[in-house]
């Protein structure tokens, strides 16, 4: 099932198409002229492809002076955390029918966090004349300081910035690139879009991106309480809820435990004492009976016994 990471980059790509070919651009693919970009992953046969569809595909199009607009190139694109040798087949196919469907050149674009899996990518056979190896994007081609990588006026976009520190959430560059990207985020100018990147980025980073946007937030800033925050703060409320009803359990069975092991004390105090009684052949009454089952107190009970050894009769025990 995907993760929260596979959801992010999903989303950020989904949510702003010419990101794609900024990221093209890193990896020095070519792109043929176009006029603008648009989806197509849900017309890419799902009722055939089922739980292999695609995580996401892109068309670009090229107006026309006559007749519609024509597909110049497609691009399926996959978000991969690990290696999977049942992608493969699916893969294999999604260029092909990509091509056949849009009528255009198609390529496959495999987007990662990881080291190993954009290795793993690379290392892949060629799928056939129509989809050659995938185009592998992955922490090297997103660089934690990406916006010292870029040329001179060519700045970073946010969401760019936001997917490297999606990217290196994981490792040793982690607090640089959640510093770079909540840079970027503070200086959007819509609250709704800085909560929907802050959340983004605290579902990788958590806590950090809290304290770094309080740290830098000027005045003229919008306080974040994300999503993300407000679901942990009601997960931290449930499980302190839990962790007390769990220790209030845990204390009553203890105390059950010891009201349970002190009757049960009482209890073979009063039996013993009434199997003496009896073993001497004294009479016992029942009101004898009543008053040592009665009794809850072992110390009581403990120097009834000492007399019941000696007694000549039930009722002498109780004296003195």
């Amino acid at each position: 099932m995907p993760g929260p990471t596979h959801s992010a980059i999903v989303d950020l790509l989904a949510g702003r198409l010419d990101l794609i070919v900024e990221l093209l651009g890193l990896v020095g693919i070519e792109l043929p002229q176009f006029d603008y970009l648009e989806h197509a992953t849900e017309s890419l046969a799902p009722s055939q492809l089922g739980p292999f569809l695609p995580d996401l595909v892109v068309r670009l199009m090229r107006r026309r002076r006559s007749g519609p607009p024509e597909c110049v190139e497609v691009y399926v694109i996959e978000v991969q955390g690990t290696p999977d040798a049942t992608k493969i087949r699916a893969w294999a196919l999604y260029g092909p029918l990509a091509s056949a469907l849009f009528r255009a050149p198609a390529k496959l674009i495999v987007v990662t966090t990881s080291h190993a899996v954009a290795a793993w990518a690379r290392n892949l056979p060629e799928y056939g004349s129509v989809v050659p190896k995938p185009h592998v994007i992955g922490p090297d081609e997103i660089p934690f300081d990406l916006a010292q990588k870029l040329a001179k006026g060519a700045p970073l976009s946010v969401e760019l910035a936001v997917l490297a520190a999606v990217t290196h959430a994981r490792g040793p560059a982690a607090d640089l690139a959640l510093e770079v990207a909540v840079t970027h985020v503070a200086g959007l100018d819509n609250e709704k879009r800085i909560a929907h990147f802050l959340d983004i980025l605290s579902e990788q980073h958590g806590i950090r991106v809290m304290d770094l946007w309080e740290a830098m937030m000027p005045a003229t800033l919008p306080e974040y309480r994300s999503e993300y925050f407000r679901r942990m703060a009601k997960e931290a409320q449930e499980y302190v809820m839990q962790q007390s009803m769990q220790q209030g359990m845990q204390q009553g069975m203890q105390q059950g435990m010891q009201q349970g092991m002190q009757q049960g004390i009482v209890a073979g105090r009063a039996d013993g004492l009434l199997v003496l009684l009896h073993a001497r052949g004294l009479a016992v009454t029942d009101g004898d009976v009543a008053r040592i089952r009665g009794s809850k107190d072992i110390a009581e009970l403990d120097r009834w016994l000492v007399r019941a050894s000696s007694a000549s009769s039930a009722a002498d025990i109780f004296e003195g």
